[in-house]
């Protein structure tokens, strides 16, 4: 089997050669959520080799909040997901600190650091226990020269979970 995947924000496409079988699948979506494991592949190579395809269960990671980002900031996605934490359709959806601090890191790389520190702490309020999102925060404050915050965040990420390396690091090198 040859599998070439790829894809950004907003789509992936996937192929899918079995040579043996003379057998070629290709898709492309535009909703870069679905393709979170190999379901669709899976799926598509069933159908072509004749077989029943396993249901495909996917949920929208957070990325399906980047739509609402660039339409109306980061109160508005922010909003929306936790409107959709609420909803009827949250089943739909993934929600764990994983996604949000994804979230904030692509708001770093796009050059809106002040967004992603909001982004990293409604996770740290949506996730309270959560090592990592304190971490995440603690680097946003880093990032933003906020010393004092960072070194909060950071000795709260390591009291939460003592095995996160990079919190620890951080703290011996900007304590004192």
């Amino acid at each position: 089997m040859i599998v070439h995947e790829g894809g950004d924000t907003g789509y992936r496409t996937d192929l899918v050669l079995l040579p043996d079988k003379r057998i070629a699948v290709v898709w492309m979506e535009n909703a870069d959520w679905a393709a979170n494991d190999d379901s669709l592949r899976r799926a598509a190579l069933a159908v072509a080799l004749g077989e029943t395809p396993t249901p495909i269960r996917t949920r929208r990671s957070i990325e399906s909040l980047l739509p609402t980002y660039q339409r109306g900031g980061i109160d508005a996605a922010l909003n929306q997901y936790r409107t959709l934490m609420k909803s009827p359709r949250a089943e739909l959806y993934t929600f764990d600190e994983g996604g949000l601090n994804a979230f904030g890191q692509y708001l770093i790389r796009q050059g809106h650091l002040r967004d992603a520190i909001r982004a990293f702490e409604s996770n740290v309020e949506m996730y309270p226990a959560s090592g990592k999102a304190a971490d995440a925060l603690a680097t946003a404050y880093e990032l933003d020269h906020n010393v004092p915050l960072a070194i909060r965040a950071y000795q709260t990420a390591v009291t939460l979970d003592p095995t996160l390396s990079h919190a620890k690091d951080r703290l011996k090198q900007l304590k004192p």
